[in-house]
């Protein structure tokens, strides 16, 4: 199980400190406890990494500790541990998170079902299912288009090198690939294929293709 930090205690604050409170009582506890003030003091680094650890969870937004309405503290200043495994080709490795659940390694990590906390696959009690195995069967072209268009769109977005000494590289080539299966699915999801029966013979009218 994930074990919970409490970053208020550590800090030695209210559950409900402002900004200015959590700032002010990290600059205090820094003084007393920073190692280059304390050199003598063994346990004084150890103390202060678990402030600063508390400091950077509690003054960001998007990281600090919550409460529900029933008062049960929800923690997002979890760790998740990172191994690596040597590659089978006998070169390299390959990196594995640990899943803060189940304690076992895995590839991906889920966060689903309201959980707050990301999981593997296996500590979850249902099933996971991505977008193309939740829509319909008459929107999976249009949902795969979707997927693609976003994929390509954060592509686009980092800068990378299509070539390497005159040779496409993998990465090019992979992008190609998802292109010309962009095209194909748009084509496919204003087709026949795509639309209710009852819309075909209007579709073949309008000159869309078969509904193959």
């Amino acid at each position: 199980m994930v074990e919970f930090i409490d970053y208020y205690t550590i800090l030695g604050i209210a559950d409900n400190a402002s900004f200015a409170e959590i700032k002010a009582k990290y600059r205090q506890l820094a003084k007393v406890y920073h190692p280059d003030r304390n050199k003598s003091n063994v346990d004084a680094k150890s103390k202060m990494q678990s402030i600063n650890e508390a400091y950077s969870i509690l003054s960001n937004n998007a990281t600090k500790v919550t409460y529900t309405d029933t008062g049960e503290k929800k923690s997002f200043g979890y760790k998740i541990e990172i191994v690596g495994v040597p590659s089978n080709l006998g070169r390299g490795e390959l990196l594995y998170f640990i899943c803060p659940v189940t304690g076992e390694k895995c590839r991906v990590l889920y966060k689903a079902y309201g959980s707050d906390t990301w999981q593997s696959r296996k500590a979850y009690f249902r099933p996971i299912y991505y977008d193309l195995q939740q829509c319909s069967k008459l929107d999976r072209y249009n949902t795969k288009y979707w997927i693609l268009e976003r994929e390509l769109t954060d592509i686009c977005k980092k800068r990378t090198n299509s070539t390497y000494r005159g040779n496409k590289t993998k990465t090019a080539i992979r992008n190609e690939k998802r292109y010309k299966e962009l095209e194909h699915m748009d084509n496919l999801r204003w087709s026949p294929a795509g639309m209710p029966k009852s819309l075909w013979p209007f579709a073949k009218e309008m000159g869309y293709g078969s509904a193959a």
